[in-house]
């Protein structure tokens, strides 16, 4: 039986984290996220939930409901 990963990330455009010249924690965090998904998925075949692809992630309480159900969470920062 395949284990349910769910990977999100830390801040977003509305909470962009630590800030440093035009790089941005939020956009950091969702490269990571979106970079792990798709090893996980294309390398590994493993079942992966993300609160959002691209430059995009869902409201944290969104994110929560999410997480349940997961066998592994991860959210980077």
């Amino acid at each position: 039986m395949s284990k349910i990963i769910c990977l999100t990330a830390g801040h977003s455009n509305t909470d962009p984290g630590a800030v440093n010249g035009s790089d941005r924690e939020a956009d950091l965090a969702q490269d990571m996220r979106n970079i792990v998904a798709s090893i996980l998925r294309n390398d590994y075949g493993l079942t992966v939930r993300t609160d959002g692809e691209g430059k995009g992630n869902m409201p944290l309480r969104d994110a929560v409901k999410l997480i349940r159900g997961s066998d592994v969470a991860i959210e980077f920062h």
